[in-house]
Formats: structure tokens, C-alpha cells, sequence
């Protein structure tokens, strides 16, 4: 299977985090850490590889960057730990579970990288990293105008510019 040109189902992307959540016990996912994970995760591979991870724009909400087809898939968990990836009645697999293909090596690296990096994280702690003043997020939520697309060339930028910050550190450390 090819990668979709204009990324995967936000769900495929999800259901790797929810997987990785079980496999590595402790770790406790929340619906509001999964849309800011999948939300990350785009911009890194926006910033990274030029090319979106999903299928649709992230909205800015109140709470930050919302993945709108997450959120109507997962509202139902409210603050409860997800257990169990995200069924799709329309997805080709036998058990309508949208994944990231095992041969689209470059997606799966870079899934496990952003895991690795923020695994740990609480879901305050990824609200308050995508809230900053420069953030793509904050760039286009205007209180009160509800589900405002965050456009993915304003998320390139600002990723670009994380992963150009990064290389100059470990440059600087070496």
C-alpha cells in the first residue's frame, strides 16, 4: 500500500499511540493526550518529511489543537484511559481498524520517534506545549470562533523551525 498523498486517517495514527499505550505499561492515554500526540506528530512529519501525516486540519479549540474526527470518535472516554483502538466501519482490514502499513517505514520511525519524545509527557504538560504564544495554535484561535482550520503550511513553519532549533543544540553540545 502507498501512503494516501494527503496523509492517513487521523485514527491511524491514533490507534499507533493507543497500541503503544498498552504496550508499554504505566502509560496512561487520555483522549486529550491522543489529539495532541497525533496533533504533534503531524507537525513533525509536516516540519520533517514536507508532507501531512493526516487527512484533515487540525481545528483550533478553546483547549488547543483538535483533530475534529478524533474527537467525535473519542468524546465518549471523556477523562477515562482509551484501552482499545478506534474501529472504522469503511476501512479495508478484517477488523476495521485503521493502522499506518507496516512497509511505510518512514511514517512508523517517525511515529516511534515522537512516542519516545513524549510518551512521558502529561496531557497538561503537551496542552501548555501547543498553547505557547508562537504556536501554530495560537497563531490562528480567536475566542469564540469555533473550530478554526490551523492551515498545515503555518504547522510546516513552526515545526521546521523546532527541528532547525534542535539541530543547532545537539551542534552545540557536540
Amino acid at each position: 500500500m502507498t501512503r494516501p498523498e494527503q496523509g492517513y486517517p487521523a485514527e491511524a495514527i491514533a490507534n499507533f499511540f493507543i497500541e503503544k499505550a498498552k504496550e508499554d505499561k504505566g502509560v496512561v492515554m487520555t483522549h486529550l493526550k491522543l489529539q495532541k500526540l497525533t496533533y504533534i506528530a503531524h507537525g513533525w512529519c509536516l516540519g520533517l518529511h514536507k508532507h501531512p501525516l493526516i487527512d484533515e486540519a487540525p481545528q483550533a479549540w478553546r483547549y488547543g489543537p483538535v483533530i475534529k474526527s478524533l474527537y467525535h470518535a473519542l468524546k465518549h472516554y471523556g477523562p477515562d484511559p482509551i484501552k482499545k483502538p478506534i474501529a472504522l466501519p469503511a476501512v479495508n482490514s478484517e477488523d476495521n481498524i485503521a493502522r499506518v502499513p507496516a512497509e511505510d517505514t518512514e511514517i512508523l520511525e517517525l511515529l516511534e520517534a515522537v512516542w519516545e519524545a513524549y510518551k512521558g509527557a502529561k496531557p497538561g504538560q503537551l496542552v501548555a506545549a501547543t498553547h505557547k504564544d508562537d504556536t501554530p495554535w495560537a497563531k490562528v484561535y480567536k475566542p469564540g470562533v469555533p473550530n478554526t482550520p490551523i492551515d498545515n503550511g503555518i504547522i510546516q513553519r513552526y515545526y521546521e523551525k523546532l527541528a532547525e532549533e534542535n539541530k543547532n543544540k545537539k551542534k552545540a553540545a557536540a
